[in-house]
């Protein structure tokens, strides 16, 4: 660890070469280079030594002192400036959240390694897949060495960081089958020239001609051998969830609205309701031989752009039901055409607004665990969405503590009042780390996505 702070203070060295207050590049290309190369170098294996129950004060010391130094270069203060007041001039959080967001995100990275992987073949058994009949994998065998748990310790490393995520996490599959380079691709057989997919949103000046000529499209083909879908996903603060409606000859054929999970995002919804969409076509194109061609509205351009990939991506199983499907539709009927085509969400389709309220319905309806269809599913986008929020309150945290206990640090008589509150002084200030009331140097907003 010395290594690295010494690391960190001679890349720190560094950046006064590039700008001061006077000349040299701003402020905040200063606080992007910290961010950029300083974090990455002194929190490198981190997730070795780092354990969030029992943090090691000297160890993470070492490295407050460097971004202490840097943030006092980044800021232009005085090298006497509290380290608390320049993480809130420049908006970057104490080392110990960046330690904590950086552990829970590498642990998320482990579902998305293949089963057979020497990292997923020493993790518990409680955090593979059902399916996957691995149990001789757990324990490797005493003559392969690996971090086994000290006699103090209850939990490996490893172990230890795999509990920090939820065991029903989606997983990712890499080395898929429908991976391989000789499996079906959308511009081999069965489905060139018969499968198309535009995922291509226009602008908002051409979304009312857009949206005028699908409604054309739809007029002329009632009564014809076509059927159309419509698909939409829907986010709220209590769950997840789809809808899709069925249209041929004028008339609707079903309206399915399924709420997902509780820790899901929109793009899975979007997702799942292609899938779902696309088991629909092949069960009714199969039933009803005179139809042939069919089409799938959606309003979300990255659902279409990934609903045919089966690589590892977000919602990845999806992805190979809805390609299992076409596989199945194309390889019973060759003489059908279909299309996946994007549709505004607000202000387009009337058949949109439908689906779109009943998403929101699905979304909202009040189910116990047993009524989702996946109750205890988390995405891997609400797992990174939760990471975040997660790191933003134990800063926030962080600071009410030191408004609590440490006041001496902020001095009225400073100017600096960033936990002014409005029952106590009338100006317009907050707790919030985003909100900072000072004489400070001209900085923009950061948005604390990424801490390094």
């Amino acid at each position: 660890m010395s290594l690295l702070a010494k690391k960190g203070k001679a890349i720190v060295a560094g950046l006064k070469v590039l700008g001061n207050t006077v000349a040299g590049i701003s402020p905040s290309n200063l606080r992007l280079l910290y961010k950029t190369v300083v974090i990455p170098a002194i929190t490198y294996g981190s997730q070795l030594w780092f354990n969030p129950e029992r943090p090691n004060k000297v160890l993470i010391r070492q490295l407050e002192q460097v971004q202490h130094q840097a943030l006092k270069q980044v800021a232009g203060a005085f090298w006497d400036s509290p380290e608390e007041a320049l993480q809130m001039l420049t908006y970057v959080p104490p080392i110990t959240t960046t330690l904590h967001k950086l552990y829970r995100s590498a642990a998320l990275r482990i579902p998305r390694l293949p089963l057979t992987s020497e990292i997923t073949r020493r993790i518990p058994a409680d955090y593979l897949p059902s399916t996957a009949h691995m149990t001789q994998w757990i324990i490797p065998p005493k003559h392969i060495p690996f971090a086994r748990p000290r006699a103090n310790e209850t939990l490996s490393p490893l172990t230890r960081m795999v509990t920090t995520f939820n065991s029903h996490t989606e997983r990712a599959e890499p080395f898929h089958t429908q991976n391989a380079p000789h499996h079906q691709r959308l511009s081999s057989d069965p489905f060139n020239g018969w499968l198309t997919i535009k995922p291509e949103a226009c602008s908002k000046k051409e979304r009312k001609s857009l949206v005028a000529n699908q409604r054309i499209w739809l007029e002329i083909q009632t009564g014809r051998n076509t059927l159309v879908l419509v698909t939409d996903g829907s986010l709220t603060n209590k769950a997840a969830g789809w809808a899709v409606t069925g249209i041929h000859a004028g008339h609707t054929l079903f309206k399915h609205k399924v709420p997902l999970a509780k820790r899901a995002g929109n793009h899975d919804t979007e997702m799942m309701a292609l899938a779902h969409a696309s088991k629909l076509v092949y069960e009714t194109m199969l039933g009803e031989l005179d139809i042939r061609e069919f089409r799938i509205f959606s309003d979300s351009t990255a659902a279409l752009t990934s609903i045919f990939d089966p690589g590892p991506h977000a919602t990845q199983h999806a992805s190979l039901m809805f390609r299992k499907n076409m596989i199945r539709l194309f390889t019973s009927r060759p003489d059908i055409t279909g299309t996946l085509l994007w549709t505004p969400g607000h202000g387009g389709l009337d058949q949109m607004k439908v689906t779109d309220k009943n998403a929101r319905a699905a979304a909202n309806m009040k189910c116990r665990d047993s009524g989702y269809l996946l109750p205890h599913f988390v995405s891997r986008s609400s797992a990174l969405t939760e990471v975040e929020t997660m790191a933003l309150k134990e800063w926030r945290d962080f600071l009410e503590d030191l408004e609590d206990h440490d006041k001496k640090i902020f001095r009225p008589a400073s100017g600096f009042l960033p936990f002014a509150r409005a029952r106590r002084l009338p100006t317009s200030s907050s707790s919030d780390p985003q909100v900072v009331q000072a004489h400070q140097p001209k900085f923009h907003v950061y948005s604390y996505t990424d801490v390094h």
